[in-house]
């Protein structure tokens, strides 16, 4: 009955749905990453990290090569790190979009939906389907929710 209803409302006013969509996505992949990141140990990686960064400039202007080999080993070191302490959140999060997007393609496999924007976008052009909408109206909502967690 609820899928029933859903469906019916996913349908009718695809545009909201597809925005209410984005906003509850946005928000639940930047809390899962909010929840389950490590973020005081990715803000020290990401401080070391630049550090390096310099340290590696200095070496290479010096081109001190046995220096600037020790540095980038220590710069793998933390990258891989930094994917360990990311790995669990961004499973959980493909997981959850993996749920959705299946869930939204059964709903929009035969609705015939175009949306027109009001700019035009190299490739796409100013009119896209479910997906585009969907991504476009997503990655600021992202970005907002990832600032309003301080995960940036």
């Amino acid at each position: 009955m609820v899928w029933v209803v859903l469906v019916g409302f996913f349908k009718e006013n695809t545009i909201l749905a597809l925005f209410i969509t984005s906003v509850v996505m946005s928000f639940l992949t930047s809390l899962i990453y909010r929840l389950f990141g490590n973020y005081n140990e990715m803000r020290g990686i990401k401080a070391e990290l630049s550090e390096l960064k310099e340290s590696m400039d200095k070496a290479r202007k010096n081109k001190d090569d046995k220096k600037l080999l020790e540095l980038m080993k220590r710069q793998n070191e933390l990258a891989m790190e930094q994917f360990q302490y990311m790995f669990k959140p961004m499973f959980m999060t493909m997981f959850v979009v993996g749920v959705v997007f299946y869930f939204l393609k059964q709903i929009f496999h035969d609705v015939d939906f175009s949306a027109n924007l009001p700019f035009y976008l190299p490739v796409v052009g100013d009119n896209v389907g479910w997906l585009g909408f969907y991504i476009i109206t997503s990655l600021p909502l992202t970005v907002f929710f990832r600032k309003l967690m301080k995960l940036d």
